[in-house]
């Protein structure tokens, strides 16, 4: 969800990209064990994964499948 007229940017999805990109930066990181990070500040899984879609979708998230972590990407 964006923010509009009837969701505030503090109920959007954008609003916790800094904090899962924080997380990942830090380190390459499982899915679970980010899920473990984030849980205190997203109370929602599905707002959670709806986050990794979109950062994927952005290209600022790589899943490296080999070995099943999630990779912050630098842009240049």
């Amino acid at each position: 969800m964006l923010p509009n007229k009837v969701v505030t940017f503090s109920e959007s999805l954008i609003w916790y990209f800094s904090d899962i990109l924080e997380a990942v930066s830090e380190c390459d990181i499982g899915v679970k064990d980010l899920w473990g990070k984030m849980e205190s500040k997203i109370n929602d899984i599905n707002t959670f994964l709806l986050c990794l879609d979109a950062l994927y979708a952005l290209n600022k998230l790589e899943y490296i499948e080999e070995y099943g972590v999630l990779k912050y990407v630098k842009n240049n």
